[in-house]
């Protein structure tokens, strides 16, 4: 118990828990933020015609808790394995523990710290709101007088909702606890952060898409963290559906933690290890040769070099394997006949603009989709990052080009990660049955035609989308030297501008740089403007493709520009000695 103890201090007073509270805090105030009148005027705002009751129901049902919560109960204390294995802490751990133990100690710890944080965030939240909000009124709250005959009936009052309260509390705590279970298990079966983070997303995401086509909604652990007001569901038994997939989630951790305690499958591993070492081709003696003879000390060859780093197994197989997780998710390949061009437009196309209600499905397919990318640029930054730093800083004339390097190297590979999605599709494609490769699209004579040139605009669409974000991810990472604050850079405000700025009559929203990506939310397939009763037109949001690809390379081309000269002043030596 005193490990145990020592391990979740060790988790709350990391820079991780900070973050994860943050995180949580960000998305109760989130739904706050569409509203002008937030930003000028806060006090005025929480304190004006509305009660204590109205604004804590809305912030925590209408909030980011969905995307936000397996991430926060990531970050405290699930890289536990990456963090001691870099330092050498496991051998020193194990030494005093057996391995069974040491691995169950921190995979406890992590969820406790996990409940931790986020209680902390909810408490915060909900003090902020007693002293700023009037409690006066909650009798004629329209909630508290409109939930006759659902579950919640006997929480609906004024004298009860403290006790609502707490049972919100207690859901996002059990769900934060399972993604943390849930993270502790991918940490043990490989130490790397990056793949912690988007397996373990990628996983709530697919699993919530999954739940809701097998079972129903109501199944899935988001529903089942904030459940629908107006569900009759007793609340005991989605309770009880949260409670079984902690378990199903501490079953599988468990499961793990013996299989890597066991001193033979330790040894069956090493063994494997050693045999695709041994039948493996020689990869570096070939790029060795080919940099000796064309390109060595060049800045093509250094870039080259950044390249190859960039590319390994860990990073090409997921931008393999998540399309087709998409495919499967949008079912797609199950209509006939469909071409390979269908299935691009429906993975890489994005979606339409929502009229009016928000839709979270496609909004986390699209997100599940962009993690390949991603995954790769924060394997290699976080690899440069680390005490290499020094060694390779010391083989470039400046930092200047040492940095552009970089910028260069996740240019190229973000678009041979974008190729390599699509030819994926286009494999699955092929294998169920696709005819041909053409997209049906009318002509200007209103007939049926085989369109190909659509397919390019997607996959430049698509391409700048993410080269922009992975540029954007390279900077936070270097100006911070946290990987975990790139990839939540890359992600977070992504999901905060699609669901903020995808209202189909908010002609602003054509000018969010997270929506130029998406083929579907331009002028090709979406109207730009309506007729109204009157006769008069009604401008609707509708991208222009060649506006949003010149966009996106300005946008990317300044971001690059400023990590540049960014990376002239911040003092990453420096950083790496004091840490």
């Amino acid at each position: 118990m005193r490990d145990i103890g020592l391990q979740v201090q060790r988790g709350l007073r990391s820079k991780g828990c900070l973050f994860s509270i943050c995180l949580m805090l960000y998305s109760l105030f989130f739904v706050h933020t569409d509203t002008p009148v937030f930003f000028r005027m806060p006090l005025i705002y929480f304190g004006k015609d509305c009660t204590f009751y109205y604004h804590f129901i809305i912030s925590f049902w209408l909030g980011l808790s969905q995307f936000v919560v397996p991430i926060a109960a990531m970050l405290p204390l699930t890289f536990f394995h990456c963090d001691d294995l870099n330092s050498g802490f496991k051998n020193l751990s194990e030494y005093r523990l057996s391995r069974s133990r040491y691995f169950i100690h921190r995979v406890l710890a992590a969820a406790i710290t996990a409940m931790v944080a986020v209680l902390i965030a909810c408490v915060l939240f909900t003090l902020f709101l007693l002293c700023v909000c009037t409690l006066q009124g909650g009798e004629n709250e329209a909630w508290l007088n409109n939930r006759h005959g659902s579950a919640f009936e006997w929480l609906a009052t004024v004298e009860h909702f403290p006790f609502f309260i707490l049972v919100q509390y207690g859901r996002l705590m059990v769900s934060a606890a399972t993604w943390a279970l849930v993270a502790s298990c991918f940490s043990i079966l490989w130490a790397n952060k990056a793949f912690v983070i988007v397996a373990t997303f990628g996983l709530s995401i697919f699993l919530d898409v999954e739940l809701e086509k097998m079972l129903g909604e109501e199944f899935t652990v988001s529903f089942l963290q904030t459940p629908d007001l107006n569900t009759h569901i007793p609340l005991q038994d989605l309770f009880g559906r949260q409670l079984l997939y902690l378990v199903i989630a501490a079953a599988v951790c468990m499961m793990t933690v013996i299989l890597f305690s066991s001193k033979r499958i330790l040894k069956l591993r090493q063994k494997l290890v050693l045999i695709l070492a041994a039948h493996l081709p020689g990869r570096e003696k070939k790029i060795e040769w080919n940099l000796a003879n064309r390109s060595r000390g060049t800045f093509a060859g250094e870039v080259f070099t950044d390249i190859r780093a960039f590319t390994s197994f860990a990073t090409i197989l997921p931008a393999i394997l998540i399309p087709i997780l998409v495919v499967v998710c949008k079912n797609v390949f199950h209509i006939h006949p469909h071409s390979i061009g269908d299935l691009w437009l429906d993975v890489f196309g994005g979606f339409y603009w929502f009229e009016p209600e928000v839709n979270f499905t496609p909004i986390g397919l699209w997100i599940l989709l962009l993690l390949p990318p991603m995954m790769g640029v924060a394997l290699s930054l976080d690899r440069e990052f680390s005490s290499r730093t020094q060694m390779t800083l010391y083989r470039f004339r400046n930092k200047t080009r040492w940095w552009g390097s970089k910028c260069v190297a996740t240019l190229i590979y973000t678009i041979m990660c974008s190729a390599v999605m699509f030819c994926s599709v286009a494999i699955f494609g092929w294998l169920t049955g696709a005819d041909g490769i053409g997209v049906l699209l009318e002509d200007e004579d209103g007939f049926l035609t085989s369109n190909y040139f659509v397919l390019l605009q997607t996959f430049g669409l698509f391409t700048g989308q993410i080269i922009m974000l992975t540029q954007l991810q390279a900077l936070i990472h270097m100006l911070t030297g946290r990987m975990q604050l790139g990839i939540i850079s890359y992600i977070l405000p992504c999901i905060a501008c699609l669901i903020t700025f995808s209202v189909f009559d908010r002609l602003r929203n054509i000018y969010v740089p997270y929506n130029w990506g998406m083929i579907l939310r331009s002028s090709i397939f979406s109207p730009a403007f309506d007729y109204e009763e009157s006769g008069e037109i009604s401008p609707l949001c509708a991208t222009n493709v060649n506006g949003a690809l010149g966009a996106q390379a300005g946008v990317s081309i300044i971001l690059a520009g400023i990590s540049v000269l960014a990376a002239r002043i911040v003092k990453i030596s420096e950083r790496e000695v004091k840490e």
